[in-house]
């Protein structure tokens, strides 16, 4: 099979590599669609720290059922599913109390495991989700940034009607985040510094948006909320944003929640601990969609959101390079979500 493979960090090839192995619990999928991800960039670019090379990328997915391990009884050749990222060990600890996602011996496909960037991934039966026959295989694809932000708001949040929650970044992860907090009942204020990402924030559910760099963040958010401040942050922008995480602890109200969506550099990020106490703040962590994938798909399905507004470019397998300069705002153009067809 032809898959994109990433060597080491800022070298990539497109090989021909063998069409993976089965064991006997496992399912090889023919992928129809990859989302290229923020992430994915990163670990391009040798920044991601779970990222080993040499590496098949690529963490969301949907595709077909093309064979079925001897083991295996739920799925069958030509079913239509998407996939969890996580492969957790299921002995330790933390996998026992409920939190495997958060297995420190976890392989996360994409990263430490090959992924979605081939024409064909190995993934176990247990990670397996059904996409609805309403959905396109896009718009499978496209539930798991949906399913990160999703995470952000019902399990990490109070997040509900009358709430007002600013999320900081809306790229695909964040207008997730706009997206399922519009849902559950909130006003949503969406922060970015492109016009282009604003408007999709507006077509997902926000009722107000601010471009970071036309206008004061912190001082627009005061003024929407009466000087109260927002009860939830949600930061999305993840990177090298120092500047972010400082917002955040200044645009909440007292005992408002702050939740770090966005992936952050290796060399850390300041946070204003004055602000911590004084407003008894509370900073809190989320990864991935674990569990979510399932409610996406049916908040999609149903017409309770649409995703189809963050689908702005595909490529070919041949495109990956591509697709990854798309992404990383290299390549010019009004770039929300790249999706990688790896058997076009």
């Amino acid at each position: 099979m032809l898959a994109a493979v990433v060597l080491e960090p800022g070298k990539l090839e497109i090989r021909e590599v063998p069409v993976p192995d089965l064991e006997e619990n496992d399912v090889l999928i023919k992928v129809a669609s990859c989302g290229v991800c923020g992430s994915d960039v990163h670990a391009y670019e040798g920044n991601h720290f779970r990222t080993t090379y040499p590496r098949i990328m690529g963490h969301e997915f949907s595709g077909y059922v093309e064979e079925v391990g001897t083991g295996v009884k739920d799925f069958k050749k030509g079913d239509r599913v998407c996939a969890e990222t996580n492969i957790p060990c299921r002995q330790c600890k933390i996998c026992k109390s409920g939190l495997p996602h958060l297995c420190k011996k976890v392989e996360v496909i994409g990263f430490n495991r090959d992924g979605g960037y081939a024409q064909y991934v190995r993934v176990p039966a247990e990670n397996l989700i059904p996409v609805p026959e309403k959905l396109t295989m896009d718009q499978a694809t496209l539930t798991q940034p949906l399913g990160v932000g999703y995470k952000a708001v019902v399990e990490h949040s109070s997040i509900g009607e009358g709430s007002t929650v600013a999320v900081l970044g809306a790229g695909p992860v964040g207008l997730g985040a706009v997206a399922a907090a519009a849902v559950c009942g909130g006003r949503v204020i969406a922060i970015d510094i492109f016009e282009h990402k604003l408007e999709v924030a507006k077509k997902m559910g926000a009722a107000e948006v601010i471009n970071g760099r036309e206008e004061d963040v912190i001082a627009r958010v005061m003024n929407i909320t009466g000087g109260d401040g927002v009860d939830a942050v949600i930061e999305c922008a993840g990177g090298s944003q120092h500047v972010t995480i400082q917002q955040a602890t200044q645009m909440i109200r007292p005992r408002g929640d702050v939740i770090v969506v966005g992936t952050f550099g290796k060399g850390g990020t300041p946070v204003r601990l004055a602000d911590l106490r004084a407003l008894e703040l509370t900073i809190k962590g989320t990864r991935g969609q674990y569990k979510m994938y399932a409610p996406c798909l049916e908040m999609v399905a149903s017409g309770k959101i649409d995703v189809n507004p963050m689908l702005t470019h595909t490529v070919d397998l041949e495109g990956a390079l591509h697709g990854l300069e798309l992404m990383a705002g290299k390549a010019g153009g009004q770039v929300i979500k790249v999706l990688l067809k790896p058997n076009n």
